[in-house]
């Protein structure tokens, strides 16, 4: 039976490296088994963790395979789960906020245009100033999708506590 792994946990950054890395490259990164790696992604088996700087070059195997690095994302959601960031979060209606990401997305896309326009004032090349402008409307649509993230994230914690209470009741 296969497990359920928080997103963003360090759980589930193993298991997506048991899944996507081949033995020999987690052997290299860390000089363990696979076994090991596969006993540390189970949540409920305390018995065997990850050390930060194994995980640090799990991600950097996982980045030289082509893949996002799995454990910076469950250390900045640990971080921030301790330090009580994000908890609060309200989510908005997620219909709203993927309207806001396609907006941000268009931002980046006029940018790219005008950036490229012959007819620009740099012509086809890019300049500085283009540049900066691009690399906010980048950010721009990063910080909309990750407050769409936190929407639902917010929303599972919710219904976590609505499942927790109901089966504590029953």
């Amino acid at each position: 039976m296969t497990k359920t792994r928080q997103p963003n946990s360090e759980y589930h950054a193993a298991s997506y490296c048991v899944s996507v890395l081949d033995p020999e490259a987690i052997a290299a990164a860390t000089g363990k088994s696979v076994s090991m790696l596969r006993r540390a992604s189970d949540p409920d088996d305390s018995a065997v963790e990850i050390r930060l700087c194994d995980a640090a070059r799990l991600d950097a195997a996982l980045i030289r395979a082509g893949h996002d690095p799995k454990f910076l994302a469950a250390m900045q959601f640990i971080i921030e789960q301790v330090a009580g960031t994000g908890v609060a979060h309200q989510p908005k209606n997620l219909l709203e906020r993927l309207a806001e990401a396609t907006e941000a997305l268009g931002n980046v896309a006029s940018e790219t245009r005008a950036a490229y326009d012959p007819a620009g004032p740099h012509g086809a090349s890019v300049s500085p100033y283009e540049c900066d402008r691009l690399e906010e409307a980048i950010c721009g649509a990063i910080e909309t999708l990750e407050a769409k993230r936190r929407d639902v994230q917010a929303m599972r914690e919710a219904a976590d506590n609505v499942h927790n209470i109901k089966k504590e009741a029953s």
